[in-house]
Formats: structure tokens, C-alpha cells, sequence
């Protein structure tokens, strides 16, 4: 259910790209859905490392059930999943919600290159000449590796919540430089 890319349509308002623009929107929604997962910020923030405080944690749970992720049941006043689908399409995402999205995934990145131990993290590169009339393929062979790892390596029944973060660029100007 938390799952962007297979999210249904919601029209675009302010709560919809704060929960885009934020890393921690994300991890939380998948750290939710933990077997050991507590409702309470102060386990969260420490769940994640301190990267977080309690009262980011608590206005990121106010989010979620905002845009109907979650849900407090009136019976146990406790969070859970929500029955009703979170409707949002990605396409109507504006492009600066989604780069600020990545910039914070890659500052998280830079974090764990400098804590992580190298048991608990794989960071790889590969430099590499391509055309760039290659680029939708290229794209696609990103996309459908992406989906392929989701779907091969999701644990429901892991405490862990993990981030892939895959870069494709051009380090060259596009023959520009020529004239």
C-alpha cells in the first residue's frame, strides 16, 4: 500500500509533496509495517538512528494518517494500516518535490558511506561511455532492475527497512563543448 509506484491518483496539494520531498515519510510508512513496530515517535526516532526527532517522527505519523496510509483504530487508539487505498500518482508529483527527495536520499547515502560498517552497505560505481540515443533503454533497464530487486528481495517480515539508491548521469556536456 505505501509502495509509490503503485499508487492511484489523488489530486496534488501541499500535504502530497511534503510526503514526497521527505525521506523520512517513506521509511517510516515501510517501518510501520514492521512485525516489532511500536507506536510511539520516541521508538521511531531511535528506530532510526536519532535522525529524526520525536516530533518529526509524530508530524510524519500525522502525514501518513492524513493522507489516509494509516489510521488510528477508534477501538485500541492504536495506528494501523489504513483499509482505503492512499491515492497518489507519481506523474502528478512536481519535479521539485522529487528532487528534493533525492537530494535527502543521497545526503542519507553520504551518511551511511561515513557510519555503516561495509558488512552493512554495498556502495558501487561504474564510469562508463553510452550513447545517449541509448537513454530511454537505459532507462528502462534501470526501472525494470529497480522493480525486479523490489520484488525479488521485499521481506514482509523484516524489521529492516533499507534504501536503493541508483544514480545514472552524464558527467559530459552534450556536444556543446565541440563549437
Amino acid at each position: 500500500k505505501l509502495n509509490p509506484r503503485l499508487i492511484r491518483r489523488k489530486s496534488l496539494d501541499a500535504e502530497v509533496f511534503s510526503y514526497v520531498s521527505g525521506w523520512h515519510h517513506y521509511v517510516i510508512g515501510q517501518l510501520f509495517q514492521t512485525p516489532g513496530f511500536k507506536d510511539d515517535p520516541e521508538w521511531i526516532a531511535k528506530r532510526l538512528g536519532g535522525k529524526l526527532t520525536k516530533e518529526d517522527v509524530q508530524a510524519s505519523l500525522q502525514l501518513l494518517e492524513k493522507l489516509n496510509f494509516i489510521r488510528r483504530n477508534p477501538e485500541t487508539n492504536k495506528l494501523e494500516l489504513s483499509n482505503s487505498e492512499p491515492l497518489i500518482a507519481m506523474e502528478e508529483i512536481p519535479s521539485a518535490a522529487g528532487r528534493k527527495h533525492h537530494f535527502e536520499q543521497m545526503d542519507q547515502a553520504k551518511d551511511a558511506l561515513q557510519t555503516q560498517p561495509m558488512s552493512d552497505r554495498e556502495f558501487t560505481c561504474l564510469t562508463l561511455r553510452v550513447s545517449r540515443k541509448k537513454l530511454p533503454e537505459i532507462k528502462k533497464a534501470i526501472r525494470e532492475f529497480r522493480d525486479k530487486f523490489d520484488k525479488d528481495y521485499f521481506d514482509e517480515d523484516s524489521e529492516d527497512v533499507c534504501q536503493l539508491n541508483l544514480q545514472f548521469f552524464f558527467h559530459t556536456a552534450e556536444k556543446k563543448w565541440k563549437n
